[in-house]
């Protein structure tokens, strides 16, 4: 997995155990299409570890018209091969291959080939080798993705026996401002501080936490140098700062 912030975004959802998880992934996709590879290509930008193409089409005139993922000088070219190639370039983390086959020969084959893999998306399959596909994942306990298309319109099913989840974490970190014992330095800004000489450019100006240590000290003087403990207090301290 990549160590920069490549993946902030997507870490803040799932967290490092979710990429981690993904980045282990061996994605097997059948059918090269435009389903297929639109869906294939929201596992490769977010790091997916592998990924294998199965396909035994051939790019043709009409596939340069409806997949982003065919270039009109692949025409002729096996489709799994072309589509592997410009996915891969999507992300260096991520490790393409392809395999020129026809998608029933292999589900009624080599069914092995398939259990290899941690995740199976069947794009536009005909329904007896999807049916035989099925099969074949449930028993191995894989899962399976089936995506087709009709023009405007599309359907998604998941097959998967279970899948249970349970990660406790904290919602929200806990940052500490040194509001209950500030440093010096924060305590003389705070001193200096004369928010009713501000006009209110200025005030907007003034960064929170200088903000809630002036705050933070005035209740201290009027509590006998005790900070807000009680609901109660706590609530009256919120308030407070609402009030400006």
């Amino acid at each position: 997995m990549a160590t920069d912030n490549k993946y902030d975004r997507q870490l803040r959802l799932w967290g490092a155990q979710g990429q981690k998880a993904l980045s282990e992934a061996h994605v097997l996709l059948l059918g090269a299409g435009p389903a297929g590879t639109e869906t294939l290509k929201n596992l490769v930008l977010p790091g997916v570890g592998r990924f294998t193409v199965v396909d035994g089409e051939k790019v043709e005139e009409r596939d340069t018209g409806n997949n982003f993922f065919v270039r009109k000088s692949d025409v002729g070219r096996p489709r799994a091969a072309a589509t592997a190639e410009l996915l891969a370039e999507l992300n260096p983390d991520v490790r393409g291959a392809h395999r020129v086959a026809r998608v029933s020969d292999l589900v009624s084959k080599e069914p092995q080939f398939i259990r290899q893999h941690t995740l199976v998306v069947a794009a536009q399959v005909d329904p007896q080798t999807l049916q035989q596909l099925g099969e074949l994942c449930w028993a191995a306990n894989l899962p399976l993705v089936v995506c087709r298309t009709y023009g405007l319109l599309g359907s998604v099913r998941l097959q998967i026996r279970s899948l249970d989840i349970v990660e406790s974490k904290s919602e929200n970190k806990l940052w500490d401002l040194r509001l209950r014992e500030p440093f010096p330095e924060l305590d003389r800004m705070t001193d200096a501080l004369d928010l009713d000489s501000l006009d209110d450019h200025a005030h907007a100006h003034v960064p929170w936490v200088l903000l809630l240590a002036k705050a933070a000290k005035n209740w201290r003087a009027q509590h006998n140098g005790a900070s807000p403990s009680t609901r109660d207090e706590k609530e009256e301290f919120r308030k407070l700062i609402a009030a400006g």
